[in-house]
């Protein structure tokens, strides 16, 4: 265990990406993450593993850290946006609206089908 808690978080943080990558997920994924991980840490205080707790707690600061450089990546347009920005496949039988719009399965964002984004342009 360190002296230094943010040094604790930022190692975490180079975990995390060496596990999963750069992730830029939209914000209500964000929160499920982040709420899982309080789960872990309020878990661990319950059952008096202070310790243990004290771990999760830096996973879940970690994890708040991530989701803050995801919305700065996005804010500052260095996002690479959703991968259905690229698809070029068509809409899945049965999951477009009447309007042309689709609900996105990645990232859940209504999306203009690409002929109607070939009208709109």
């Amino acid at each position: 265990m360190s002296n230094d808690p943010l040094s604790e978080v930022m190692l975490e943080r180079a975990r995390q990406d060496q596990k999963w990558g750069e992730q830029n997920h939209p914000d209500l994924y964000w929160l499920a993450v982040l709420t899982e991980e309080v789960g872990e840490l309020a878990k661990e205080l319950i059952e008096g593993r202070l310790a243990e707790a004290r771990r999760e707690l830096v996973q879940v600061t970690a994890v708040g850290v991530a989701w803050l450089e995801a919305m700065e990546r996005r804010a500052s347009g260095r996002d690479p946006g959703c991968p259905c920005d690229d698809w070029d496949q068509g809409v899945p039988n049965g999951s477009c609206f009447s309007d042309g719009h689709y609900r996105c399965p990645e990232c859940r964002n209504m999306k203009l089908t690409a002929a109607e984004d070939e009208v709109s342009s």
